[in-house]
């Protein structure tokens, strides 16, 4: 999963698929949601709390054809975007989803449409209530094409926009990583490689402020202390409340697979590399992954191990720096080996939400699936 990963609360109840208490409403039935600028503020279980966890098949009417690296969005609305992919012997596509849960998919009849891609960085704007999507590639073996183009589509008006290519820009790369980051205000660009060697990989970190109303963009290239990982497509997962975003394995060259924590700190624009404990997924990339609030800790499902998708459910609890598998709960089946697939935190569904991904070398899915962490 790529690059895609939200925490968006919100004041509305549960939809009844997931088992523990819905985080974004108080006992009373007030909403203690933030505001799209603001932190998410949730209290979590305690650090050391043994947890199961429950796979649901969603509804899955209209749903998108089967395809891995789409990337996966919340909405404040509670819809889910997801854009393109690679959908097999038809290649990359270009269309663009909306999962409402509970109901299924919708395509809405989008205008200005993207070239087709896959392996692009995505993520949602909620100030300024819009998806963005950052480079990938196209293309056919061997003229892949990797880009650097930054598309926004507002969902008011089912308009994508191109935002023009001003002041400094990051390379063309595919595989890196985007989420939102309240405090800043803006998005968060990570790493990727530029598809021209096995190991190029970069490890820049970038800001993004998009200007909707002027249809611009600005990009900060930051300069953290510390040493960031160099891998793409890693598991990437924002914590909000402590203001870090954490990454685990990705690939620091082709075919091979790392299994290191590593965290940027926003507040002090610093990258930590955590001494871990507990059961780790081993090294792994192109993994499902969100941060869940709901239970404080790293949810991360399947990915890829030496170029084949893997299973197999963990979390990651930041404070204990303690990685677990977490067992099946009673009754419940795994969905078996799948990398590739898009994931993001649904403050609706109260668990994380995956989309399509690789279950074999040559096979895709398109099921909607979700991943519920709750009490042993």
């Amino acid at each position: 999963m790529r690059g895609v990963l939200l925490v968006v609360l919100c004041g509305c109840g549960r939809i009844g698929f997931g088992a523990h208490d819905n985080p974004g409403t108080n006992p009373d039935g007030n909403s203690d949601s933030p505001g799209p600028g603001e932190d998410a503020m949730i209290d979590a279980l305690p650090p050391n709390t043994a947890l199961v966890v429950a796979f649901t098949q969603l509804p899955n009417g209209s749903a998108p054809t089967a395809r891995r690296a789409t990337g996966a969005a919340a909405a404040p609305d509670n819809r889910i975007w997801i854009y393109g992919g690679f959908a097999g012997a038809a290649g990359p596509q270009a269309d663009i989803y909306a999962y409402t849960p509970g109901t299924g998919w919708t395509a809405p009849t989008a205008t200005n449409i993207p070239p087709a891609r896959e392996r692009h960085a995505l993520a949602y704007d909620p100030m300024n209530d819009r998806l963005v999507v950052f480079g990938g590639y196209s293309g056919t073996f061997p003229n892949f094409i990797t880009h650097d183009e930054l598309y926004v589509f507002t969902p008011a008006t089912n308009a994508w926009t191109q935002l023009p290519k001003v002041g400094t820009w990051p390379t063309p790369r595919k595989d890196a990583v985007m989420t939102w980051a309240p405090s800043l205000g803006k998005l968060l660009l990570y790493g990727g490689n530029d598809g021209s060697g096995s190991a190029n990989r970069s490890t820049q970190i970038w800001t993004l402020s998009i200007d909707a109303a002027a249809t611009t963009a600005t990009w900060t290239l930051l300069t953290p202390t510390g040493t960031a990982p160099a891998n793409s497509a890693p598991c990437a997962a924002y914590d909000p409340s402590a203001k870090q975003w954490i990454l685990y394995g990705g690939e620091p060259t082709d075919g091979n697979d790392a299994n290191t924590t590593t965290r940027y700190l926003v507040d002090t624009n610093q990258w930590q590399a955590d001494t871990t404990t507990g059961t780790s997924p081993g090294g792994r990339s192109f993994a499902s992954c969100a941060w869940d609030p709901s239970v404080g800790r790293v949810v991360l499902y399947g990915g890829q191990s030496s170029g084949n998708p893997v299973a197999g459910a963990f979390s990651y609890e930041p404070t204990t720096k303690a990685w677990a598998s977490v067992p099946l709960d009673s009754g419940s089946a795994s969905p078996g080996n799948l990398s590739d697939a898009g994931a993001t935190y649904s403050a609706m569904l109260g668990g994380v939400f995956i989309f399509g991904g690789r279950t074999a070398t040559t096979s895709y899915t398109n099921q909607s699936l979700l991943v519920d962490l709750k009490p042993m």
